[in-house]
């Protein structure tokens, strides 16, 4: 839970810097078949759909920078176990 938290910190400095609005909502999916379940951080952009491609084209080096500075551990719980979901809204 911690790494989502922290992750969302990172998805909000970067949406203030290009003046966009972000929700977003921690989740667990299941998959019911596999007998696993992975937490999600959905994240939502208000914007057209052209402003969230951006954005998310824009996190990529924040995400990977945030992911170089964790421990090995850490980072492979990551991974494995957090998912991220995008989508958006005018």
């Amino acid at each position: 839970m911690q790494l989502a938290a922290t992750l969302w910190n990172v998805i909000v400095s970067k949406a203030l810097q290009s003046g966009l609005s972000v929700d977003g909502v921690i989740d667990v999916e299941e998959a019911i078949e596999e007998q696993t379940s992975q937490l999600v951080l959905r994240v939502k952009v208000h914007g057209i759909a052209t402003q969230a491609l951006a954005f998310w084209s824009s996190l990529d080096a924040d995400i990977d920078r945030w992911m170089t500075r964790l421990p090995d551990r850490e980072r492979n719980i990551f991974l494995s176990d957090v998912g991220l979901r995008f989508a958006w809204a005018a």
